[in-house]
């Protein structure tokens, strides 16, 4: 006996707003994943910025207090140096000596801000992260 061709059953209402709120369930629950992530990664770079920034503000601050000390002290023997090899007088031993404390500061500096610098860039690892799930989530939304 032939058997008749059954009919494709058609879903109800019913089901397929279940299987859709199934969907955007998971959207969601994936969409929280992501974001309880991204902030995970930004705290740990967070802790991480925050040690190496204060380990260099450290080290410059107990540098540039040593340097002050030493630096006044050196100026002084320079000029003095210059004054009884009688190779200067006293007004331009000292400016000599002024002169070389002002270079010294300015190479400290220029070292101190390329420090600080470097420390800021360890954020990059969220930027990028970021730029990942951002592009995951529109890639989603296109389906």
């Amino acid at each position: 006996m032939i058997s008749p061709v059954e009919a494709p059953q058609q879903e109800s209402p019913v089901v397929k707003a279940e299987r859709a709120a199934g969907g955007v369930g998971a959207v969601i629950h994936e969409l929280i994943s992501l974001v309880e992530l991204q902030f995970e990664l930004f705290r740990l770079d967070l802790r991480e910025s925050a040690k190496r920034l204060a380990l260099g503000l450290a080290l410059l601050a107990t540098a540039a207090a040593m340097g002050v000390a030493f630096l006044c002290v050196l100026l002084i023997f320079v000029a003095v140096a210059l004054i009884q090899g009688n190779w200067l007088g006293a007004i331009a031993a000292f400016g000599v000596s002024s002169l070389l404390g002002l270079i010294a500061a300015a190479v400290l500096a220029y070292l101190g801000l390329r420090s600080l610098r470097t420390g800021t860039t360890i954020f990059q690892r969220s930027r990028e992260e970021l730029g990942r799930t951002v592009q995951s989530l529109k890639q989603m939304a296109k389906r």
